[in-house]
C-alpha cells in the first residue's frame, strides 16, 4: 500500500481525541522526571556500602525509568517490560537489604528509584492489573525495610509524599491539558463556521459577478447588437455573433472548477516534460487546492517555455514546502535576461507567471543573471493567528496544580525541624500559600498580569536562597531543604501561559539562581553531593511545569494548524461543488432561455434584421436582465415581467433578492396591472414591506383605472400612477423572515 496522502493523515489527526493528546503531552513529563530520577539515582547502582543484590534491584529500577522514556517518546508496547523490570528491582532490593546489616545512609528511596514507574503505570496505563499490585508490593517491601532496619519513619514517609505528588500534579495537568484542547476545538469550530458563512458569501457574490461578466461579454452584447440600431449587423456578422455566444454558454457549462487539493508534483511532473525541455525533479511533494495547483503549474509551464525558448532547454524544477504552503522553483543555466526591463515584450512572464499567481493568493519572483534565471513560485495559506494560551476552563484547572506541591510542603515542616525557628518556618509557609491563593484566584479570573509572573519567580528564587542560608554547612541531610516545593508551587503558576521564550528564561534563571545559592552559602562540593536532591527537586519543580506549559502552546499551535487545514480543505471541497452546482444550474437555465433564438439566427432560421427577431432579441436581453438580477430567487416574477413586455409594457425590474413575503407581493400588484397604452412604462421594486409599481409615460387613464382591484392602494396623477400593496403586518413579516 502507498503512503496515506496528507488529508487522510489530517483525517487521523483529527480523530485524535483531547485527552489522547494531553496523554502523549504528560508522558513527555514523565519522561524527563525519569531522566532526573536515573541522573539522581545513578549513584546508587555503583555505591559500595549497598549490598550487591540491591545494585542489582536499582539498577533494574533504573532500567524500567530508561525504558519509560523510549516508550514516552516512541510508543512500543514496554509496559509490561517496565513493569516486570520494577517488580524485579523491588524484589532484589528487599532482598539484599534484609540480607545485609544496617549500613550507614540506607534508605528506602521510593520516589527515586520507583516514582516515574508509578507515574507511568497510573497516568499513561492506567490497567488495574498492573501498578495496584505493584504498589501494594512496594509498600509491603517499604514497610518491611523500614520496621527490621529501623529506619527512620520521617524520612520515610517524605519519601511517600514525594513519589504521590507528582502523579497529583500529572494528574492535574492532564486534566487542564484536556481541557485545553477541547476549548480550543470549541473556539475553532465557532470561528471555522463563521469563516464559512463568510466564505460562502463571497463565493456566491464573485460567483454572480463572474454570471455577470459572462453574459454582459457574450449573451447580452449579442442581443444588444441585434436589436440596437447604432450597432446592428449584417445577417452574415450576427450569425456570427450568434454562433460564438453560443459555443461560449456550452462550454462555460463544461468549464467546472476542479476542487478538493491535489499532488503538486503529481500535477508538474506531466505537465512541463511535454514543453520539449529536460526537466529535472527535485524535492518533496506538498498537497495544495486544486486552483492554486494549476496556477502554479500554468506559471511554471510558462517558465519552462522560456527556458525553451531562450536557455539551452534544460531546466531543474524544485518542489518544496514552504510554511503552510508550497515553493516550486523553476531554474536554468541560460544566458539569462534583465528582469526590471520594461514588460511589454514579455506578456508572458506578466501575465503568465506573476499576475496568474498573483490571482491564486500567491507570490512570484524573478531572477536573472550572466549564468541562469530563477523563477520562485510561492503560496501560503493566510497566516495561523497564535491560539489563545488557556481558557476558563483550562485555567480554572491550572489553578489547582500548586495544591498537591503545598501539601507537601506542609507535610515536610511537620515532620522536620527545617529551620531556625518553627515561628520562622510557619510564617514562611503561610506567606507563600496566601500569594499562591491570591495566584490562583487570579489566574482563575483573567490570568496572570505580565508582570506577575516575574514577581513569582523573584519570591521563588528568594526562598531557595534563604533555605540554603539558614542551614548549616556541616551536617546537612538534604531534608532541610524544604523550600523547593513552596518555590515548585509559585512556579507551576508562573509558567503556564507565558510565550516560549518568557518562559525558558524565568525557568533558567531560578535553575541557575538555586546552583548558585547552594555553591555560595554551602560550598559547590555540595552540588554533587548532600544537595544533589534538592538541586534536582527544583530542576524538577521548574521543568516538569515548563514542559507542560510549552507543550500545551505548541500542542494547542499544531491542533489549531491540524483543524484549520482539515477545514480548510473540507470547505474548499464543499464550496466549490456549491460553486459548480450553482453555475451549471444558471447556465442551463440561459441555455433554456437563450439558446434556441441564438441558433435560429446562427442558422439562418431566424433573420437578424426582421422586426420580430429585433423585438425577441430586446425581450430576451432585458429577461436576461431579471435573471443576473434575481438569481436564484426570481421564480415567478422574471416570468411575469416577461409576460408585461410581451404585452407592451416597458417594464423595469428594480429588485434583487427577495423572500416569500416580497414575492407574494411583487406578484399581486403585476396581476394589477391591465393592457397597457402605447409608450407606457412601469417601475416595480419593493421597499418598507410594500411592492410599488410606478405607472408613467402616460400615467392610468380612467379605464385601466376602474379595472384596478381593491386588495392593492393606489395613487393616480396626471404625471404618474402608483400601485402599492398594503403594509405587510408583523406576522406576515416573521413568517416571510422565517421562511426565508
Amino acid at each position: 500500500m502507498g503512503r496515506p496522502s496528507p488529508t487522510a493523515r489530517v483525517g487521523a489527526s483529527q480523530q485524535a481525541s483531547p485527552a489522547a493528546m494531553g496523554r502523549q503531552l504528560v508522558g513527555y513529563g514523565v519522561a524527563l522526571l525519569s531522566v532526573l530520577g536515573i541522573v539522581v539515582a545513578g549513584g546508587d547502582v555503583m555505591n559500595p556500602l549497598y549490598p550487591p543484590l540491591m545494585r542489582l534491584g536499582v539498577g533494574l529500577c533504573l532500567a524500567a525509568q530508561a525504558l519509560i522514556v523510549v516508550e514516552c517518546l516512541r510508543p512500543s508496547r514496554l509496559a509490561w517490560v517496565i513493569t516486570a523490570a520494577a517488580t524485579l528491582g523491588i524484589v532484589f532490593i528487599t532482598v539484599g537489604l534484609l540480607m545485609a546489616p544496617p549500613f550507614p545512609g540506607l534508605e528506602w528511596r521510593t520516589n527515586i528509584w520507583l516514582g516515574p514507574v508509578f507515574q507511568f503505570l497510573i497516568l499513561l496505563h492506567p490497567r488495574p492489573r498492573r501498578w495496584p499490585w505493584l504498589a501494594a508490593l512496594s509498600l509491603g517491601c517499604w514497610a518491611t525495610v523500614t520496621v527490621v532496619h529501623h529506619l527512620d519513619w520521617r524520612i520515610q514517609v517524605l519519601d511517600l509524599v514525594f513519589t504521590i505528588t507528582p502523579i497529583l500534579t500529572f494528574a492535574i495537568g492532564l486534566a487542564c491539558l484536556t481541557n485545553l484542547l477541547l476549548e480550543l476545538r470549541l473556539s475553532q469550530m465557532r470561528r471555522i463556521h463563521g469563516e464559512q458563512e463568510t466564505r460562502r458569501a463571497e463565493m456566491l457574490e464573485a460567483e454572480r459577478r463572474a454570471r455577470i461578466r459572462l453574459a454582459h461579454d457574450s449573451l447580452l452584447h449579442t442581443l444588444q447588437h441585434i436589436f440596437r440600431d447604432w450597432a446592428r449587423p449584417t445577417p452574415a456578422e450576427a450569425r456570427e455573433l450568434a454562433a460564438g455566444a453560443v459555443a461560449d454558454l456550452r462550454a462555460s457549462s463544461q468549464s467546472l472548477d476542479r476542487h478538493g487539493w491535489v499532488s503538486l508534483r503529481a500535477e508538474l511532473q506531466p505537465a512541463l516534460t511535454q514543453e520539449g525541455c529536460v526537466v529535472e525533479f527535485s524535492g518533496r511533494d506538498v498537497q495544495v487546492p486544486a486552483h492554486v495547483g494549476e496556477a502554479v503549474v500554468g506559471a511554471a509551464r510558462e517558465a519552462i517555455r522560456n527556458v525553451v525558448k531562450h536557455a539551452r532547454g534544460h531546466a531543474m524544477v524544485t518542489v518544496a514546502r514552504f510554511g503552510s504552503g508550497c515553493r516550486v522553483t523553476v531554474a536554468d543555466d541560460g544566458p539569462g535576461f534583465d528582469p526590471h526591463a520594461p514588460p511589454g515584450g514579455r506578456l508572458g512572464v506578466t501575465e503568465g507567471i506573476l499576475r496568474r499567481m498573483e490571482e491564486a493568493g500567491g507570490h512570484a519572483e524573478i531572477t536573472s543573471g550572466q549564468f541562469g534565471s530563477t523563477v520562485k513560485l510561492e503560496w501560503m495559506t493566510e497566516p495561523f493567528g497564535r491560539p489563545e494560551p488557556f481558557g476558563p476552563m483550562a485555567r480554572t484547572m491550572i489553578s489547582w496544580l500548586p495544591l498537591p506541591v503545598l501539601a507537601a510542603s506542609l507535610i515536610h515542616v511537620l515532620v522536620f525541624d527545617v529551620g531556625p525557628s518553627a515561628l520562622g518556618v510557619t510564617l514562611i509557609w503561610l506567606l507563600t500559600a496566601a500569594v499562591s491563593a491570591l495566584g490562583m484566584r487570579q489566574l482563575r479570573r483573567a490570568g496572570l498580569k505580565s508582570w506577575q509572573p516575574v514577581a513569582l519567580t523573584v519570591l521563588a528564587i528568594v526562598l531557595v536562597a534563604a533555605n540554603y542560608a539558614w542551614i548549616p554547612r556541616e551536617g546537612t541531610n538534604g531534608y532541610d531543604v524544604w523550600t523547593p516545593s513552596l518555590a515548585g508551587a509559585l512556579m507551576v503558576l508562573a509558567l503556564p501561559g507565558r510565550r516560549l521564550r518568557e518562559a525558558v528564561a524565568l525557568a533558567a534563571t531560578v535553575i541557575v539562581s538555586t546552583v548558585a545559592s547552594c555553591v555560595i552559602f554551602l560550598g559547590w562540593q555540595t552540588v554533587v553531593g548532600s544537595q544533589l536532591g534538592s538541586i534536582m527537586a527544583v530542576v524538577m519543580y521548574v521543568l516538569a511545569p515548563l514542559a507542560l506549559a510549552t507543550g500545551a502552546s505548541i500542542l494547542a499551535t499544531h491542533a489549531a494548524r491540524t483543524e484549520e487545514l482539515h477545514a480548510a480543505q473540507r470547505l474548499s471541497t464543499d464550496l466549490a461543488a456549491e460553486r459548480d452546482a450553482t453555475r451549471l444550474e444558471w447556465v442551463n437555465s440561459m441555455r433554456r432561455l437563450a439558446e434556441p433564438f441564438l441558433l435560429d439566427v446562427a442558422s439562418g432560421a431566424v433573420v437578424s434584421t426582421d422586426e420580430t427577431a429585433v423585438k425577441r432579441a430586446r425581450l430576451l436581453e432585458a429577461r436576461m436582465r431579471d435573471e443576473l438580477a434575481m438569481w436564484p430567487n426570481g421564480s415567478g416574477i422574471t416570468d411575469r415581467a416577461h409576460a408585461l413586455r410581451e404585452h407592451g409594457w416597458d417594464c423595469t425590474l428594480d429588485v434583487r433578492g427577495v423572500g416569500p413575503a416580497e414575492r407574494r407581493n411583487l406578484l399581486t400588484v403585476m396581476s394589477q396591472l391591465p393592457e397597457p397604452m402605447p409608450g407606457q412604462r412601469v417601475h416595480l421594486t419593493h421597499r418598507q414591506g410594500r411592492a410599488v409599481a410606478t405607472v408613467t409615460d402616460p400615467s392610468f387613464s380612467m379605464e385601466q383605472w376602474h379595472q384596478l382591484a381593491d386588495d392593492v392602494d393606489a395613487v393616480n396623477d396626471e404625471d404618474f400612477t402608483q400601485l402599492r400593496t398594503p403594509a405587510a403586518s408583523v406576522a406576515s413579516l416573521v413568517e416571510g423572515s422565517t421562511q426565508t
